[in-house]
């Protein structure tokens, strides 16, 4: 196992000055993370005594807002310094290349793409990699995806492509299809307007080559359209998701979702998902149904998939410099629709965990009931709690004025430099561009009244079984 002592001259020619200056910025932020929620714990905690002394209830205020700052703060400082490990032992990790390339099949499920999916399919013909197939998925689109795909049917370009269409039944059910019409002993699965960069699939397939206990590789994705306030800010956000909790989840082998937008796994995994995890269940293969290792019991079937791999024993890794890019909802209302799925979908992710634990065919590891807990458990705890007792007390508070108003106000801004100078570190470290750290001021505005603004909803709905239909 590499170690984090200073590199061999070899290894540090080739890293170069800029290494150091992130691992400097790592660890900077790493620290003062940790630092500043049991300061600002403290200062709650005083708070609440204080307001303990006068008598009443006004301490309980104080003292649960208390107990959330420390919380945060001790799992992000947390998560840097994984992240901080997993960045340093992966940067001076020599490069290999095997013998003989496996052979890849790429499933590509599509539905209503006609605007994105001959740009999509030509992207993927240019793939800088030796041997791999395309098998296209359509799933029973209305508009005209299916007839432009089929002018890439065996094209002769070095590349098979293989065409098909089925009655419209969901994602799930196309990528099952796909899957059972793939030849390769490796399958990436991408989005229909997803974009790769030439040499993605390289280096996912050499993350995967560093153990047979690998079951997937997950890559970076990354937001292609930042022309408006809104793209921008999702850019930002799956920016600090890949740099702070893949990273960090990387090191251990545990991340627990690969994206739909790209995510390379070991086929003979997926066949023991289906095999061990999977329902039993018959579908109706002339209605577009397919069985196989996705499963159409959630709305969230990559972080499914994802859980299944996990629980059977499988390590998912995150390997950054495989991209790709990706279209995000270009307004509000397509980004809580995409939200709304994507929330819910996980809580229902993690209720079928929780019901298949007790007869799961291999016993859950400590290690991922762990990073389950502190990654999804723990939001769904402590975020409502801040919006109902920790946000208005803090707003409140610096308005008022007064030593303690102050002292969080200067809190505040110092969060702000820290996430500035993560979000400069984490553009370097993943190849995006610095620029996208120009929207932080409205950061935090996007993500509790936008993203955690349809929480309560989806619970709600979730609790009474509300139908839900895929898009």
């Amino acid at each position: 196992m590499t170690t984090l002592g200073l590199p061999s001259p070899s290894v540090a020619s080739r890293l170069g000055s800029r290494y150091y200056v992130e691992l400097v910025l790592y660890g900077v932020c790493c620290v003062l993370a940790g630092f500043l929620g049991l300061a600002a714990s403290a200062l709650l905690m005083q708070k609440a005594a204080e307001s303990l002394a006068s008598g009443g209830f006004g301490f309980v205020q104080p003292l649960v807002l208390a107990l959330l700052v420390m919380a945060f703060g001790l799992r992000f400082s947390a998560f840097l310094a994984m992240g901080f490990i997993s960045h340093a032992r992966d940067a001076r990790r020599q490069p290999f290349t095997p013998q003989q390339w496996p052979l890849v099949s790429i499933l590509v499920p599509a539905y209503n793409e006609e605007e994105t999916i001959e740009a999509a399919l030509a992207s993927l013909l240019q793939l800088d990699y030796p041997n791999y197939e395309i098998v296209f998925v359509d799933d029973g689109s209305s508009d005209r995806t299916l007839s432009l795909a089929r002018a890439f049917d065996n094209r002769g370009e070095g590349v098979d492509v293989h065409v098909h269409g089925k009655a419209n039944a969901g994602k799930w059910s196309a990528l099952n299809l796909a899957f059972r019409l793939a030849k390769g002993d490796f399958v990436l699965c991408i989005d229909a307007d997803s974009r790769l960069d030439p040499d993605s699939l390289e280096h996912l397939v050499r993350a995967m080559l560093r153990g047979e206990n690998i079951g997937a590789v997950a890559g970076q994705i990354r937001v292609r359209n930042r022309g408006s306030v809104l793209t921008r800010l999702q850019a930002l956000e799956y920016l600090n998701c890949n740099g702070t909790l893949r990273a960090a989840q990387t090191l251990t082998g545990d991340v627990l979702v690969v994206p739909g937008p790209l995510g390379l796994f070991r086929r003979s995994a997926l066949q023991a998902v289906w095999e061990r995890l999977g329902g039993g269940r018959d579908f109706d293969e002339s209605q577009g149904q397919y069985a196989g290792p996705y499963e159409d019991d959630t709305f969230a079937e990559d972080f499914d998939l994802s859980i299944g791999l996990r629980s059977l024993g499988y390590l998912i890794t995150y390997e950054p410099r495989a991209v790709s890019h990706t279209e995000a909802p270009v307004t509000v209302l397509r980004l809580l629709n995409q939200r709304y799925r994507w929330q819910r979908g996980s809580i229902q992710v993690l209720r079928k965990l929780r019901q298949r634990a007790p007869s799961n065919p291999s016993p859950l590891g400590a290690r991922f009931v762990a990073w389950v807990f502190a990654t999804y458990v723990l939001d769904l705890i402590m975020v409502p709690l801040w919006l109902l007792f920790g946000l208005p007390f803090v707003a409140v508070t610096i308005a008022e004025g007064g030593a303690v108003g102050q002292r969080l106000f200067e809190f505040f801004i110092t969060c702000q430099g820290i996430n500035l100078l993560l979000a400069l570190c984490y553009a370097s470290t993943h190849g995006d561009s610095k620029r996208v750290a120009m929207i932080l001021p409205l950061k935090d505005l996007y993500q509790t009244f936008v993203l955690q603004g349809i929480l309560a909803f989806v619970v709600f709905d979730e609790i009474r079984g509300a139908p839900m239909r895929w898009s």
